[in-house]
């Protein structure tokens, strides 16, 4: 009859190596949830803090500071700046400089397709298009209105984000110049619209407002909005 084979034993190490193990292991995961800006960013004008350390040293306390939405660090002199969102009180720099930051700003779902993540944001607004600008950059500097380029990308935002919402939320994108001629409200670029998206014309409102249903846009006034949504291009 065979022998039973003998589980080798565990390996058992000393408690400072286990506790040398899941410190490297801690700070792996700190420097992993960020990652590396390979173009130049705007980041509040006003530091957290700031302090000289190690890439993992850095990562790990904005990791553990609360408001710390990335982080900056000087290769040369090892200092490292911890930035919060930009403010009224601190706004943003025109300094700008490569950053350490997460993959997504807090609450944006990433889409099918995945160089574009959303976020909608039920909130009544008024003002316009800076209005609107202003409140998706307050998720962050790089965060726009939703502008949706591809017949996809607004399959994916209708069943994504807006799946369980009826309300028209308003989009980044309008006709204010030219009646049927769609453009992106930032950088003015014309917008072609999917043919079965378009549910309703009022010449009187500019501004696209999109929800969950099978015609998803509807023109809007632009003065005033009952919620938005806000797009963010990933960095990885």
């Amino acid at each position: 009859m065979a022998k039973a084979r003998r589980c080798p034993s565990p390996l058992k190490l000393p408690p400072l190596a286990l506790l040398l193990l899941l410190s490297l292991a801690s700070a792996r995961g700190a420097v992993e949830t960020f990652h590396y800006l390979s173009y130049i960013v705007e980041h509040a004008r006003e530091p957290l803090a700031e302090e000289f350390g190690s890439l993992v040293q850095c990562a790990r306390r904005c990791l553990h500071t609360p408001a710390c939405v990335k982080f900056s660090r000087d290769h040369g002199s090892g200092l490292c700046r911890l930035w919060p969102l930009h403010s009224a009180d601190n706004p943003l720099t025109a300094d700008m400089e490569p950053l350490y930051q997460p993959p997504l700003p807090a609450g944006f779902v990433r889409s099918k397709d995945p160089t574009v993540a959303y976020r909608a944001r039920l909130l009544d607004l008024q003002g316009g298009k800076e209005a609107i600008v202003a409140s998706c950059r307050e998720y962050d500097p790089e965060a726009l209105p939703a502008s949706p380029r591809t017949a996809a990308q607004f399959r994916d935002l209708r069943t994504g984000v807006l799946r369980h919402i009826s309300a028209y939320l308003v989009i980044g994108i309008w006709d204010v110049e030219e009646e049927r001629v769609y453009r992106d409200i930032v950088t003015g670029e014309v917008v072609t619209l999917p043919v079965t998206a378009y549910g309703s014309a009022n010449e009187d409102n500019d501004c696209l407002g999109m929800n969950n249903s099978h015609y998803f846009l509807r023109a809007i006034p632009c003065g005033a909005f009952k919620g938005h949504v806000c797009e963010y291009h990933p960095i990885w």
